[in-house]
């Protein structure tokens, strides 16, 4: 026997086995993953309007025999009713969305465009060889999910400007498969008005606002499919509201001959202004640099803050005692006062850290207490 002869023989031996042995089905390369359970069951979770594919190889197909595509889906009483989707290459629903692509001569890919809710169900991938009655296949669950989506038509402007002491609230939804957490946070973590960091529903409210809950507050939907968050400033009408910077009391030291300012630090909504900010003395004098030694700077900070300094180039004897700063907004009028008291030592300035003489010569806090330990050290 030939070389040729034997050839033809093996091939004809493999074709003999190739078509004598059942098809086999598998559905691979999916689009999205698949995804198995513990029995081997696969599903495919497609967000919502994304495509969708999976790929049908089929081994050992008799000649003449299709791949098909169906759909198994429930009827009223909650019985299977398949739906035939493609016989070979042939689309058989009247859906553009849905195609048929072969390729290869062993792969037959079902392609499903723009996922709707509608597509969710058991797509089956089957071969039936002539008159068998029993299929070969291969099957995958399809779940469409929905990222959350919030509504802004139905949330509140996302800036609010509330009167402190009045009430605010706002509702933040969202549509979403499976249906959205709403959870309201507040920027940088800081603490809700109602103490705790979040509040898990889609309703927020304050029953009475005060100046300190203004900000940003961001609401969260969240379906483990994805998130969306949207933010609300809220803004607050309030008073103006005064501390004094670096104080521990309100007494202020210095000694005589020495430069002092001392820091009205003031919140308010709406603004104050230099002309509606005023320092006054003891003696209810208003404060406005004629006398040469005794100014005020105004200055702006950010989140509603503003600053009103008193500044004292040299500290006599007639400027100890009290002094009143004095802010006034369209909210309404606040003062706070504050000590000027003698002190035997110059005193750093607290933002600074130095001490300024009248002849406006500046020294460190620290080199006077270099100084100072000098002097100790030579009395030993």
């Amino acid at each position: 026997m030939d070389l040729k002869c034997i050839v033809i023989c093996l091939i004809a031996s493999s074709l003999q086995k190739a078509l004598a042995q059942d098809p086999r089905v598998v559905i691979k390369d999916t689009t999205p993953k698949t995804v198995f359970d513990s029995v081997g069951n696969g599903e495919l979770t497609a967000h919502l309007n994304t495509d969708i594919t999976m790929a049908c190889v089929v081994e050992n197909l008799p000649i003449g025999t299709n791949v098909n595509w169906k759909k198994i889906e429930k009827d009223a009483a909650g019985n299977d009713d398949p739906k035939q989707i493609s016989i070979g290459q042939s689309v058989k629903v009247d859906n553009n969305r849905i195609k048929i692509e072969s390729p290869t001569i062993f792969t037959w890919k079902l392609k499903i465009e723009q996922a709707l809710f509608t597509d969710e169900g058991i797509y089956v991938c089957y071969v039936k060889a002539g008159d068998a009655i029993n299929e070969v296949n291969d099957q995958r669950t399809i779940v469409v999910r929905q990222p959350p989506i919030i509504d802004v038509n139905k949330l509140t402007s996302r800036a609010k400007e509330v009167e402190e002491g009045s009430e605010f609230e706002t509702m933040c939804t969202a549509i979403g498969t499976p249906e959205p957490v709403i959870t309201w946070t507040r920027i940088g973590g800081a603490r809700l008005p109602n103490g705790g960091t979040s509040l898990q529903q889609p309703l927020f409210q304050i029953l009475e606002t005060k100046a300190e809950d203004r900000g940003i507050y961001i609401c969260t939907a969240d379906n483990g499919i994805g998130r969306s968050q949207q933010r609300i400033e809220l803004k607050v009408s309030f008073r103006p509201k005064i501390v004094f910077d670096n104080l521990r009391s309100t007494d202020v030291y210095q000694a005589v001959g020495y430069r002092t300012v001392i820091r009205c630090s003031i919140s308010a909504n709406p603004a104050v202004t230099a002309e509606t900010c005023t320092w006054s003395d003891a003696k209810g004098n208003i404060i406005d640099g004629s006398d040469g030694r005794r100014t005020t700077k105004y200055g702006v900070g950010a989140n509603d803050k503003y600053s009103y300094e008193l500044i004292i180039s040299q500290v006599a004897e007639s400027d100890y005692g009290q002094y009143k700063c004095t802010a006034t907004n369209k909210r309404g009028t606040t003062f706070e006062t504050v000590r000027l008291m003698k002190s035997d030592t110059p005193q750093a300035d607290g933002k600074t850290g130095q001490v300024q003489a009248a002849s406006s010569i500046h020294i460190s806090i620290v080199t006077i207490i270099m100084g100072a330990t000098v002097a100790m050290l030579h009395l030993f």
